[in-house]
């Protein structure tokens, strides 16, 4: 939580997104200890989700711009805006991600995944999505724990940096 904090505390207010959601996958890829964190976007309706930044530990995948939609994946995202998070150990046998196995995570060679919204105002703005491409993950109550402070933090300082 180290980057976050850091930022808050030295640009409360004035950071900036691109600031915020490099802090927040910073402290997500080495506080959860996973191979690739990405931030991903809604757009106003929530029809469709865009990559805005990823970061990995060996900087092999390059997922901004990429976009998902609704349309063609609706058990994803009835599942993750449901239930504000995902957490899938074997996303090639999970019903929410099973639509997603051919197009995304067989290219990327993903394992698992942990998914929380993040939320500003009170209003869903995108989700950051946490991925194993090294082994299967067993998510624990923990990761969840701190995925939620992280994705809290944010959204009050991105509602503070769009007052300003």
């Amino acid at each position: 939580m180290q980057n976050l904090k850091k930022l808050i505390l030295e640009k409360s207010g004035s950071a900036s997104e691109s600031d915020l959601f490099e802090a927040l996958s910073l402290d997500a890829l080495e506080g959860l200890d996973v191979d690739l964190v990405s931030i991903w976007q809604f757009e106003h309706s929530q029809t469709s989700l865009t990559c805005n930044y990823c970061i990995g530990k060996n900087n092999t995948h390059d997922l901004v711009g990429t976009i998902i939609t609704k349309e063609k994946f609706p058990n994803y995202f009835n599942s993750v805006i449901e239930g504000i998070s995902l957490k899938i150990d074997d996303i090639y046998n999970h019903p929410a991600t099973k639509e997603l196995v051919d197009g995304y995570f067989k290219v990327h060679g993903i394992l698992s995944l942990l998914d929380y919204l993040i939320y500003e105002d009170g209003r869903i703005v995108g989700l950051i999505c946490c991925e194993t491409t090294s082994k299967k993950r067993a998510w624990q109550d923990e990761d969840i724990d701190l995925i939620r402070i992280l994705t809290v933090m944010v959204g009050a300082e991105l509602k503070n940096t769009h007052k300003n």
